[in-house]
C-alpha cells in the first residue's frame, strides 16, 4: 500500500519496484489472456500515449497488469486545469496556447482513429499537458481496439446520451465538449 499512487474502478497504480520512471497498473480482477493482445496493440501507439510497456501475468496466466511510463506531475498538468481561469492566469496560459492544445488533441485523435482505435472516455481527467504544449493521453487500456470492445464506462459529462455506441463519433462528441468548456 505504501507504493500506491492512485486507485480507480479497474485497478491500482503503483510505483515500479525497480525502474524509477515507470509505474505499474494492477487490475483488481485479472483479465483473460486474450486481453494481452489488446495491450500489445496499444504498445504501438505514438509516444504521447501512456501505453503498456511490459505485461504482467498472474499464476493462472491471466493478465494481472502492465507497466507504463510515470507522468511527473511536476512536468505535466491535468487538462482539467485549462477550465480554471485562476490557474491559466497564474501559469500564463492564453487563448492561443489552449487552441494549440486542442489542435494537438484533434491530430492525435485522427491518428488514433486511423489505427482503428477509439478512446471512448475522452475526458479532462485522462489528458495531461506540459507548459510547452506536449499532450499526453492516460488510461489507454480502456481504449477500444480490434481486440477489445470499450466497456462503456465513461464520464457522464462527455457521454453522448443519444446513442449507446462507442465509436469515432463518440470521441468527436467528447472532443467538442472539451472545446466548448
Amino acid at each position: 500500500n505504501s507504493k500506491e499512487i492512485a486507485a480507480g474502478g479497474e485497478g491500482r497504480i503503483l510505483e515500479h519496484p525497480t525502474i524509477a520512471n515507470r509505474v505499474i497498473k494492477i487490475y483488481h480482477t485479472p483479465r483473460s489472456n486474450g486481453f494481452a493482445k489488446h495491450l500489445e496493440t496499444l504498445a504501438m501507439l505514438p509516444d504521447n500515449f501512456i501505453k503498456p510497456i511490459e505485461i504482467y501475468y498472474d499464476g493462472n496466466n491471466k493478465v494481472a497488469g502492465f507497466d507504463m511510463l510515470y507522468v511527473k506531475l511536476s512536468d505535466f498538468w491535468l487538462f482539467n486545469n485549462l477550465f480554471n481561469k485562476g490557474f491559466c492566469n497564474t501559469n500564463r496560459i492564453d487563448h492561443n496556447f489552449k487552441l494549440l492544445l486542442l489542435m494537438r488533441l484533434k491530430t492525435s485523435l485522427t491518428e488514433l482513429h486511423s489505427l482503428g482505435m477509439v478512446v471512448g472516455d475522452l475526458n479532462q481527467y485522462n489528458l495531461f499537458f506540459s507548459p510547452k504544449g506536449k499532450l499526453l493521453f492516460a488510461d489507454v487500456d480502456s481504449f477500444q481496439s480490434k481486440h477489445n470492445k470499450h466497456s462503456g464506462v465513461l464520464l457522464d459529462e462527455i457521454r453522448d446520451w443519444t446513442t449507446h455506441l462507442i465509436n469515432e463519433s463518440t470521441d468527436t462528441w467528447a472532443y467538442d465538449i472539451l472545446v466548448f468548456w
